[in-house]
Order: structure tokens, then C-alpha cells, then sequence
């Protein structure tokens, strides 16, 4: 259980897991219900009854090293392993890398 401000974001509260746990912030991947949560997302807007329950899965490093290779360039992605393609935030990478406005993109 930790405690976390409303104003916080996702990250702030990733950055505070990897105090408490060692599991680096940027290998994790927080789902409220079904839906992933955003690094940007502050958590205040999240549906709660005064206790956040978020469900906290760990990326392999393989996520990490296609993001890396994806953020270098943008067509990478179609060598990444399948289920990696449907990525969501691969797949919005490579679309800003494509020079499309990232508020045009379906997930946002």
C-alpha cells in the first residue's frame, strides 16, 4: 500500500513503486480495471471510493529494447514481435515519428 497525493501523476506514483519495490518506473505498466494508464494521467481523475486499487505489471526487457529501437526509428516496429506490434504506446511512437499530430491518434 502506498500513499500518493491526488495531484500526483502516473509517473510520481511509478517513481514511488520503484522506491518500494526496486522494479525500475519505466519497466512497469499500471492498469486501472482493463485500461492502461498514461504517465501523464494525474490521479485525481481516476474512478475511486477514497482507495485506488491499480493492478501493476512489469515489461520485459524485451519492451524495453524495442522501445529504444523504435524511438530511433519508427518503422522498427514491424520487425518487433507480434505481441509487441499492438503496443499501444509503441504504436503512438511510431506515429509521432511518423510527423503525425498526436492528438490525431485513435488512442488519445
Amino acid at each position: 500500500s502506498l500513499q500518493s497525493s491526488e495531484q500526483n501523476t502516473v509517473k510520481d506514483l511509478k517513481w514511488q513503486i520503484q522506491v518500494a519495490t526496486g522494479i525500475k518506473h519505466d519497466s512497469q505498466m499500471l492498469l486501472s480495471r482493463t485500461r492502461r494508464l498514461r504517465d501523464s494521467e494525474f490521479l485525481v481523475g481516476l474512478p475511486c471510493a477514497g482507495l485506488l486499487e491499480l493492478t501493476l505489471v512489469v515489461r520485459s526487457c524485451d519492451f524495453k529494447y524495442w522501445l529504444a529501437r523504435v524511438s530511433q526509428d519508427g518503422i522498427e516496429l514491424r520487425d518487433a514481435p507480434d505481441e509487441l506490434k499492438d503496443d499501444e504506446e509503441l504504436v503512438f511512437l511510431q506515429w509521432v515519428l511518423a510527423g503525425f499530430p498526436s492528438n490525431l491518434h485513435p488512442s488519445v
